[in-house]
């Protein structure tokens, strides 16, 4: 399918099931440098971006730019605002169990926002949509999150400390890999016959 056809038949699909929403879409994007989140508002003619530590994950980022939307929302007048989203994980931990334990700080943001927006009579939906399927607002969106590279000013955002887990296993197995391939060359050497290299373990749970 065409990407022109993809964009009429999801605009045809909003006509049907949010009329008179004002849509919103939001997208992160993280590589091994840096990490940045954006919106895109159509409507509003409105855009923004911003940048992340590089540290941060993707599912930070994305939640980074659902948090910022709903707080320039706070701004506006009360109306039905969606907000379109590539990131299913996101959109699970908004449903799930508010008392799970290994519930993102993040979402929890975000669930504080929307209950307030809420209480102040706006209304605020949440839509998954895939991404890379051309799906213009979706692309903007992507763009401007990878656009943040470009930004001079480093980030002041702190990420939440699981953020940290995956740059701390991938030390932890540097540092492992460094240490087995400095020992003496006789130091074990039928297994390093057999595995010259460490190779990385699956990832695990940190307590």
């Amino acid at each position: 399918m065409s990407y022109s056809s993809v964009n009429a038949a999801f605009s045809n699909y909003l006509n049907i099931q949010f009329p008179d929403f004002i849509v919103i879409y939001t997208d992160g994007s993280v590589s091994p440098l840096f990490a940045g989140y954006a919106f895109h508002i159509p409507k509003l003619h409105l855009s923004f971006t911003n940048n992340l530590p590089p540290s941060s994950s993707s599912f930070s980022a994305k939640c980074y730019a659902i948090i910022k939307v709903l707080k320039l929302i706070l701004n506006f007048s009360p109306n039905k605002y969606l907000i379109a989203t590539d990131s299913m994980s996101c959109l699970q931990s908004l449903v799930s169990n508010p008392f799970n334990a290994h519930i993102s700080p993040l979402v929890l943001r975000i669930k504080s926002f929307v209950f307030d927006l809420n209480q102040s009579n706006y209304t605020v939906h949440f839509l998954w949509i895939p991404s890379h399927t051309g799906i213009r607002g979706n692309k903007i969106a992507d763009n401007l999150a990878k656009s943040s590279s470009r930004l001079i000013c480093p980030s002041l955002i702190h990420p939440p400390h699981s953020d940290f887990i995956t740059f701390l296993k991938h030390y932890q197995s540097s540092l492992w890999s460094s240490h087995w391939n400095n020992l003496p060359a006789e130091f074990a050497s039928r297994y390093r016959h057999i595995t010259p290299n460490i190779k990385k373990k699956k990832p695990g749970l940190i307590t």
